[in-house]
This record gives structure tokens, sequence and C-alpha cells, in this order.
């Protein structure tokens, strides 16, 4: 497992596991209740999870975006 980042919000980080999961992403948050870790199972999703977590650190409102911003690019 690979920490990928930390949020100071539990349900945001709830959120982007969640929106992980749909990406096909194994993640979990682990948190103390002032931090929380953002955790990658599987190695080989590390560089997407970094890719996706990125774009979620500057702009969290889009996470749900159908399509996604990220995707009208390409």
């Amino acid at each position: 497992m690979r920490r990928i980042g930390t949020h100071k919000d539990g349900s945001a980080a709830q959120r982007f596991c969640d929106y992980l999961t749909t990406q096909s992403i194994d993640a979990v948050a682990d948190g103390d209740g002032t931090e929380w870790d953002i955790w990658i199972r599987n190695e080989e999703d590390v560089p997407k999870a970094r890719t996706e977590w990125d774009a979620f650190q500057e702009s969290p409102c889009l996470l749900y975006t159908s399509p996604s911003p990220r995707d009208l690019g390409s």
C-alpha cells in the first residue's frame, strides 16, 4: 500500500476514495480525526490515483462532474 496524500476533511477524503473505486482503484482513507491519509492498495494504480488526487486538490467540486473536465481535452 502507498500513501498518496493527506486531507484535513474526513468526508472529503472518503468521497475521493469512493470516486477512485468507480475508477477501479482500490483505496482507503485512514485518519485520526484531524488528518486523513489516502492509501492506494495496488502499486500499479498509484500513477493514475496521483493524477486524480492532483486534480481533486485543485478543484474538489469537479469530482463528480460527468463527463470529467479532465476528459474533455483528450
